[in-house]
């Protein structure tokens, strides 16, 4: 039984499994969580999860998504956000993987063009991803090939890991239109 660490604020504690990149990516069964539910939760963090196997609901600021085989959704860092079965019996496997804005750091441009313009604009609290979609389909293409990746951790991986990031990143930031003011067109 999987219980997140939650701090006092409903903010999770993030169990980084590359925690030098402060980088979570692992695989869950929706049974894996009491009730088949996870806590409302947050986290400065930005999530993705694709759907495996089944179907889930997701719930993000109160807005509740069904999330099915071969779909994701971005959660942007701050929302409070959960997944749940939708029927008692019903299973999920899905792909969890968190990256923390400290990625940008390299210097103040990164940081506050390509991850603050992103994370502090909260009026994007998500986006749900298709596979039907060609630019949606590149970014779950490259999370999974991500979480091979770090799967299989040969040497220098973790340069690999960020350089498919950054080209996600870029591939979502030129398909999201922000003015100036960091607002959604």
């Amino acid at each position: 039984m999987i219980e997140l660490q939650l701090s006092h604020d409903a903010s999770e504690i993030v169990p980084y499994n590359l925690a030098n990149l402060m980088i979570h990516a692992k695989t869950y069964w929706l049974s894996y969580y009491p009730n088949m539910s996870m806590v409302s939760h947050w986290h400065n963090d930005f999530e993705f999860i694709i759907c495996l196997e089944g179907q889930m609901l997701y719930f993000v600021n109160g807005t509740e998504l069904l999330l099915n085989k071969g779909q994701g959704i971005f959660v942007n860092a701050g929302m409070l956000h959960y997944g749940r079965t939708i029927k008692s019996q019903d299973d999920c496997q899905f792909l969890c993987m968190l990256f923390h804005p400290s990625l940008f750091n390299i210097n103040s441009f990164l940081q506050d063009n390509f991850a603050l313009s992103i994370s502090q604009n909260q009026t994007f609290p998500f986006l749900l991803l298709s596979p039907n979609v060609d630019w949606q389909q590149s970014i779950l293409t490259k999370l999974h090939i991500i979480y091979e990746v770090i799967t299989l951790q040969n040497n220098g991986f973790e340069l690999v890991v960020l350089s498919h990031f950054y080209a996600l990143w870029h591939t979502l930031y030129l398909n999201l239109s922000y003015t100036n003011n960091r607002q959604p067109l």
